[in-house]
């Protein structure tokens, strides 16, 4: 069997359950979340102007979000 065939056959009984189209879906907007906060930041030119203060500022707020997303998505997060 090819490996083609073979991945085939792995998503389709990935997608064949609600609980595996949810996952799916769930990890296709993640991913287009991270390229587009990607591409909007590499051409943004954000962050330039910034002071050593205020970049410090950015970054601490940075952290902060991304510990609130991984409160909201752990298990025991609020949802």
């Amino acid at each position: 069997m090819s490996p083609l065939v073979r991945i085939g056959l792995v998503v389709g009984l990935v997608l064949a359950t609600k609980r595996g189209r949810e996952w799916a879906a769930e990890l296709a907007r993640d991913a287009s979340d991270l390229a587009l906060a990607a591409f909007l930041r590499l051409t943004s030119g954000f962050g330039r102007e910034l002071t050593d203060t205020g970049a410090g500022e950015q970054a601490a707020w940075r952290k902060q979000r991304e510990r609130d997303v991984r409160v909201r998505r752990s298990p025991g997060g609020q949802s």
